[in-house]
């Protein structure tokens, strides 16, 4: 059971007769899913990472502020500006990655690519998109790390791979003359 499912089974009324209209325990049931939507919502709102939602059509409907920022989006701007601030040389790919997606359909895809900032800045992000369908509403769910630390840290661990395989290299060569 999801957080966003009630916690009453769907069950005839114990007469056999169909529901006849809003009961105290449907009251409560409302009350107890948008107590669980406001706590999700604080859960977004404080995770360290980017999380959004949109609809089937890919119209995002919700971001939290993480994804704001990681796109430079103020308070205001569409969300649909994420687009934008992704890198002129990572475009393509991910629009090709974005139909495939609608095109299939797909349970989820992962996939990274860099943004570049109004200042210049180039980040790297790594992205896990979830397809959602539920009592009838079809849409996605998404979250983003910003993985830049990590790319910089394997940038910096194959530049001391290579120096070690050179001087590796040269020790041979020296030690066979």
């Amino acid at each position: 059971m999801t957080p966003l499912q009630s916690s009453r089974p769907d069950t005839p009324a114990a007469d056999g007769c169909a529901d006849a209209g809003p009961t105290i325990a449907d009251d409560v049931s409302r009350e107890q899913r948008l107590s669980d939507i406001h706590l999700i919502r604080a859960l977004a709102h404080s995770a360290p990472v980017a999380i959004y939602h949109a609809d089937g059509a890919g119209h995002l409907t919700y971001g939290n502020p993480q994804y704001r920022a990681m796109f430079g989006l103020i308070p205001g701007q569409s969300l649909d500006d994420w687009a934008q601030a992704v890198h002129p040389a990572d475009r393509s790919r991910i629009e090709t990655v974005w139909a495939e997606f609608f095109r299939r359909w797909t349970a989820s895809v992962r996939f990274e690519y860099r943004t570049r900032a109004s200042s210049g800045e180039i980040r790297h992000l790594a992205e896990h998109v979830v397809a959602v369908t539920a009592q009838g509403i079809s849409g996605f769910v998404g979250t983003i790390t910003d993985v830049n630390e990590l790319k910089r840290a394997q940038a910096e661990l194959e530049a001391l791979h290579k120096q070690l395989v050179w001087i590796r290299s040269r020790s041979w060569r020296s030690s066979q003359n």
